[in-house]
């Protein structure tokens, strides 16, 4: 953890040219303390980390909905991203997008790191 982290920003993005950015999942207002996210937290305050909010994915729903990339569109990049951020928390709400959230996060961005899944049908 990047020293002055106080939350954490993650994202899981589909970045294939036929999905647009389409985003699979978002989480802000992680605590600095977290270092996991359990398998299947997501819709549930009983897993998912206490403060944390789940913003509306491309699919229209709060949390997570796993990747479904268009049969024969290729293999599609899934990159996942974790945000260390100098505040504790974002000033946005379920239903923000994600560049209102880009916007409020700033200069606040201490470090960020990324994977790339690869997935196709």
């Amino acid at each position: 953890v990047p020293p002055g982290t106080k939350s954490f920003v993650f994202s899981l993005i589909d970045r294939h040219p036929t999905a647009h950015n389409w985003v699979q999942w978002y989480v802000i207002n992680v605590r600095r303390s977290v270092r996991e996210i359990p398998e299947n937290a997501s819709g549930t305050r009983e897993k998912m980390p206490p403060g944390s909010v789940e913003l509306r994915n491309s699919f229209g729903g709060l949390g997570y909905d796993g990747p479904s990339p268009q049969k024969n569109s290729g293999p599609h990049e899934y990159v996942i991203t974790v945000h260390a951020l100098s505040m504790e928390s974002l000033h946005v709400g379920p239903f923000s997008t994600v560049e209102e959230c880009h916007q409020e996060m700033g200069t606040g961005v201490i470090e960020s790191a990324s994977t790339v899944g690869i997935f196709q049908r």
